[in-house]
């Protein structure tokens, strides 16, 4: 045990010592296959909602839509969950504009948006973000 009392498994591999709470490794690893599970279904893409833009300006915001996602979804690997948190909800009303409620690319945006609250602990809103990425799935099956 450690002075605030929770319980770790500390190993050493060669240099560096690890420190690990198995308790929350194995909660995102069901959260992660949960997400996977969704997000790997078999099912045909939905043509997108018409958007009011012409085709260079709705390629543009898709252009913006991926960049950011791409920039998000770097912080989130780096930890960085606030600046990733403020990406992700950009990204996923740039595509929800875009491409409408029910794409694929949506579901993707709105799956990394759920992780990052998820890390931050925000289980409430990760848990609407995810039931709504498998409404998403579900809808075009």
């Amino acid at each position: 045990m450690t002075e605030d009392g929770e319980k770790y498994r500390e190993y050493s591999s060669g240099r560096s010592r690890v420190r690990t709470d198995y308790t929350k490794v194995l909660a995102n690893g069901i959260f992660i296959a949960l997400v996977f599970v969704a997000a790997c279904s078999n099912n045909p893409v939905k043509p997108p909602v018409p958007s009011p833009l012409n085709d260079q300006d709705r390629a543009a915001q898709l252009q913006k839509g991926i960049a950011l996602h791409e920039q998000a979804q770097s912080f989130f690997d780096q930890g960085r969950y606030a600046e990733a948190l403020d990406l992700a909800k950009e990204t996923v009303a740039i595509r929800e504009r875009i491409l409408g409620p029910t794409h694929t690319d949506l579901a993707g945006s709105l799956t990394l948006l759920g992780l990052i609250h998820h890390q931050r602990t925000e289980f409430a809103q990760a848990k609407l973000l995810l039931e709504r990425v498998l409404a998403i799935h579900e809808s075009i099956s």
